[in-house]
């Protein structure tokens, strides 16, 4: 799988991240952190309607694309993905599509 990564360090979400928790108050990023992996999540899956039936070939191209995703990431990136992928839990709702094409006829 080839692809290409690039963009600004300074206009990155992490650099958001971390100018919101350099102040002197300092406090837990994490709820900042969650809701910004929620925000990417939402950026992959944009404008994309998932067939139910094709769940597990998603998966598996989502897997492909973390691994290699993961081979870029430096040190400091890949302790807190370590970190965050070890207490991630996932709500996840289904809609049934199909009554309305079934109710059309």
């Amino acid at each position: 799988m080839k692809f290409k990564v690039s963009g600004s360090r300074a206009e990155s979400k992490t650099a958001d991240i971390a100018r919101q928790f350099n102040k002197p108050s300092g406090g837990d990023p994490m709820p900042l952190i969650m809701r910004t992996v929620e925000k990417c999540e939402e950026e992959v899956l944009n404008g994309l309607e998932l067939n139910p039936f094709d769940l597990w070939l998603y998966c598996t191209a989502m897997r492909a694309l973390a691994e290699a995703l993961e081979k870029g990431m430096d040190e400091d990136q890949h302790a807190q993905y370590v970190r965050l992928i070890g207490g991630l839990e996932a709500i996840t709702f289904m809609m049934d599509v199909t009554r309305g094409e079934e109710n059309a006829d």
